[in-house]
Parts: structure tokens; sequence; C-alpha cells
């Protein structure tokens, strides 16, 4: 990354760091507290996963992660990191080829005045070790002449539908 992508995803993170607490405030001079505990919570449980995410030691799947809200317009992003004390630098390359390679899927089926809900789940199974990824899409799909592509793509990961989700997921061996 040069230093101008390094400077961009630090003005979109402060940017939304901002929004957040623009919104506190606003919470606050209306006297609505419980709002207010309410983003507060949803803030610590937001920092809570990013840390999980810093420690994961693969740095090219972070920063894809970072970046997501701005790489995929119409795409928002959560996600939940069930993976502890294990570093997935060793698959880093693995792990982000095949995830953008969902989400390039998910882009091409999609409707660009939509907006859509991913929640990526990063799970660690222990026999065989292995990561399992889970990315889950609320939103209507364009799926009409598609089922070709989903056909093609099974191979490399899994796809569901169900009623308006999308749910696809790969594994990951790390031993």
């Amino acid at each position: 990354m040069e230093e101008k992508d390094v400077v961009e995803v630090l003005q979109y993170y402060r940017h939304d760091i901002m929004n957040d607490l623009q919104i506190i405030s606003g919470y606050l001079s209306m006297g609505k507290l419980e709002k207010v505990e309410k983003k507060f919570e949803e803030l610590f449980s937001f920092y809570e996963q990013e840390r999980k995410l810093m420690h994961l030691k693969a740095p090219k799947f972070i920063l894809w992660l970072i970046r997501f809200n701005n790489l995929y317009n119409n795409f928002r992003l959560t996600y939940n990191i069930q993976v502890e004390n294990t570093q997935l630098s060793m698959i880093d390359d693995i792990l982000i080829k095949q995830s953008k390679k969902v989400m390039d899927f998910y882009t091409s089926i999609s409707n660009l005045s939509t907006l859509y809900e991913v929640n990526i789940d990063l799970i660690k199974r222990k026999k065989p070790s292995q990561i399992e990824v889970n990315f889950s899409i609320d939103g209507h799909f364009k799926l009409k002449h598609n089922a070709a592509i989903i056909s093609d793509l099974e191979k490399e990961f899994d796809v569901y539908k169900r009623e308006n989700r999308l749910e696809s997921s790969f594994l990951i061996p790390i031993d």
C-alpha cells in the first residue's frame, strides 16, 4: 500500500469515528441516555471485534475488512471473529483471495440502488484444524440468470439462499 492509500484509510476511519461521536452528542443533547448507552454498547462490541481482528496477523485480510465499506459502495459490513490465539499470516493470501471471490460474486448479482447488510464470521474449527469463513448477506439479489454461476462457484464456496438472504462459506486448513 502506498502512503496515499494509508492516508485514505485513516481518513475514512476517522470519518466513521466522528460520525459515531456526533450521534452520541446528539442523543446527549436531547437527553436520550438510553440511546447513548446503546450506542456505547455497539461501539464497545465493535472495538472488541476489531481487537480480535488485529490479533489475526493477516494484514491483507485486515485491511480489506477495514476498507470494505469504501470498496463496496452498496454493502455495509459487520464481522464476528471467533478465532483467538491463532495467527493467520500463513493463510492471509488464500483468505483474501476467497473473500474477494465471494464479494465479486455478490457484487455481480446485486442491485446498485440497494443497500446490503453483510456479516462475516471467522470461526476456528479444531478437528481438522481449519478456519471457516461465513458470509451472510441480506437484501434482494438478481438470481434469474445466475444458476450456472452459482453452480460454478459452489466448487470453491457454498452458496445458500434463505428467503431474502444469501449465505456462503468456505474452509481453509491452518495446519
